[in-house]
């Protein structure tokens, strides 16, 4: 990455050619930056604050408005090289509202297809599938949720795990979670359990490390000899999830880079097992 940043630098210097168009392009930069700040300042003190509407004017407004005169002087530079900043911040925005609606869309579309425990249950009884012995780690979007691999694991191959386990990663609105808050388990019925580990939003998660903390009652896993089921989701970008074309196809790129589960949970590769899904957006 240092390296990738040096070149595009020193293209960058080339490319302009004079530190006068490169100023302008720094000038737009930096009073972009102080507008978008000022906005998010004037986001928080009214919807997380809670300031009233005369302070709010008074403090953000102020920095806002003084952003706002400086923004509309830079405006004159934008054939003289401000345009590469507001070129950039255009595609980066493009790039992160792409993700998070088409996140959104996703998490719609799957949450149509997922099940709730206790229907689970009931298939697990009417179906009688081959018990499997050890145990199955099942990432789960959120407790009370069964997630597809495991649904899989039962209707493609008729198979369940003597011992369930449901787990559920979730990012607390803090930047730590105190050990005693970290993990939580729940027995949900005779052999599937619902455990949930609680990570701050300046920690990573770490599933060997949770389970560490389950060797004892009333789990008793044995971290070394545990399966973990992930699901493998293949886009196919079709334009059905309120989605324009393009950026259904520019989720479905971003998508197939994102980093894995197996490698942001930091879970070992050899006790890992991706069934595939293929979702049409």
């Amino acid at each position: 990455m240092n390296w990738a940043l040096l070149a595009l630098c020193l293209a960058l210097v080339l490319g302009f050619g004079s530190s006068e168009r490169l100023a302008a392009a720094y000038g737009m930069a930096v009073i972009g930056a102080m507008v978008t700040t000022s906005l998010l300042f004037l986001f928080v003190t009214r919807a997380r604050w809670r300031w009233s509407l005369a302070r709010t004017v008074l403090i953000a407004g102020a920095f806002l408005a003084l952003g706002t005169v400086l923004l509309g002087a830079n405006l004159v530079k934008l054939v003289h090289g401000a345009w590469f900043p507001a070129l950039i911040g255009a595609v980066v925005f493009v790039i992160l509202t792409t993700w998070r609606r088409g996140t959104d869309a996703l998490g719609e579309m799957l949450r149509r297809r997922q099940r709730s425990v206790p229907e689970f249950l009931r298939e697990i009884g009417a179906r009688r599938p081959v018990q499997v012995p050890g145990t199955g780690i099942f990432l789960a979007p959120s407790p009370g949720i069964v997630p597809f691999a495991l649904q899989h694991s039962l209707e493609r191959m008729g198979i369940v795990y003597e011992r369930v386990v449901l787990l559920s990663v979730l990012t607390e609105d803090a930047p730590r979670v105190t050990p005693e808050e970290r993990v939580t388990v729940e027995r949900v019925a005779a052999r599937v359990w619902q455990l949930s580990a609680r990570y701050g939003f300046m920690e990573t998660p770490d599933i060997p490390d949770i389970l560490e903390c389950c060797r004892g009652e009333p789990l008793r896993l044995e971290p070394a000899r545990a399966t973990y089921f992930l699901g493998l989701i293949t886009l196919i970008p079709v334009g059905r999830a309120n989605l324009a074309r393009w950026r259904a196809r520019l989720f479905a790129v971003l998508w197939r880079n994102e980093r894995p589960a197996r490698a942001a949970f930091r879970i070992p590769p050899d006790q890992v097992v991706e069934l595939g899904l293929e979702v049409a957006l």
